[in-house]
């Protein structure tokens, strides 16, 4: 018994990393839209396919056969995948397989190039899908996801020198963002097992002009260094701190997402024009953007 577990533990694992290999680690996400005054579901998965190639596509509201056939090898998708759908928040994974999902087309907000996407319309009861907004979405196999693995990130208040001395990495690009002297700064840490998070805030009246530095380590060993800024289109996300209620809304959150990776941090950016990041703690780990197609 405990061999044929064994074999069952190795064979998702590399398969899971075959899939990598090939750049098939694809995350995205689920979105809304509303047809007939009514809201609908979809996963966008036009995400890297030229614009040109969809218009020579020639594509309908609903695939055609041939079309979709040619949409999914285009995307290195197989109709006898699954897909996966996991509300870390409510912490439940719901699956279909793709054989059984319309692929339509959406018009985008400015009324010209088509999304494509899966189309979730009556595929769950009536606002079970609310809970999946918030959620990641996988397509192939294997079930990557770790049930149980992620937790708010609740903040709590701490004096300066608690704070690491540890300078934020300077780019060209934050530069001007950096702190100074002069600057009205706050100091907050969270815990999570052996990880703990440090965060120092330029505060601002408005979010778009505050500044995060937030400091991760394992133990002694920093396995995060990271900076957050407003700009055009991204703004920080708002915080949630220790409180006697739990009417908070969490927008950040930590752990274990995926069941052969490091733990991540996710939901410190809000963006406009562009998709949401996975960040993994562990310095040789790139970051993981979802796939949402956010093409203006």
């Amino acid at each position: 018994m405990q061999n044929t577990i064994l074999i069952l533990l190795l064979t998702l694992v590399f398969s899971l990393k075959a899939q990598e290999k090939k750049g098939l680690f694809n995350i995205y996400n689920v979105q809304t839209y509303e047809k007939n005054n009514k809201e609908n579901y979809f996963i966008i998965l036009s995400d890297g396919i030229d614009w040109k190639e969809i218009e020579e596509m020639d594509l309908k509201e609903t695939l055609t056969p041939k079309s979709r056939k040619k949409v999914l090898e285009k995307i290195g998708i197989k109709e006898f995948d699954s897909v996966f759908i996991y509300s870390f928040i409510i912490n439940e994974i719901i699956t279909f397989k793709v054989k059984d999902l319309s692929i339509i087309t959406r018009e985008d907000a400015y009324g010209g190039y088509d999304y494509i996407a899966f189309d979730l319309k009556n595929k769950v009861k009536k606002g079970e899908l609310d809970n999946y907004v918030e959620s990641y979405v996988f397509i192939g196999d294997q079930d990557p996801f770790n049930k149980g693995g992620m937790k708010p990130i609740i903040w709590k208040k701490i004096k300066k020198d608690k704070f690491p001395t540890v300078k934020a990495l300077a780019t060209d690009f934050n530069k001007p963002f950096l702190f100074n002297k002069t600057d009205t700064l706050q100091y907050y840490s969270f815990i999570n097992k052996d990880y703990t998070y440090y965060l120092k805030i330029k505060d601002k009246e408005d979010m778009y002009n505050k500044v995060f530095h937030l400091i991760i380590k394992q133990k002694e060993k920093i396995v995060y260094n990271g900076f957050f800024h407003g700009s055009e289109g991204a703004t920080p996300a708002p915080l949630a701190f220790q409180q006697k209620d739990n009417s908070q809304h969490y927008e950040q959150w930590t752990g274990k997402l995926f069941k052969n990776k490091p733990p991540v941090i996710l939901g410190f950016m809000y963006y406009s024009f562009n998709c949401n990041s996975i960040e993994f703690l562990e310095p040789s780990c790139n970051r993981l953007w979802v796939k949402c197609d956010a093409r203006h």
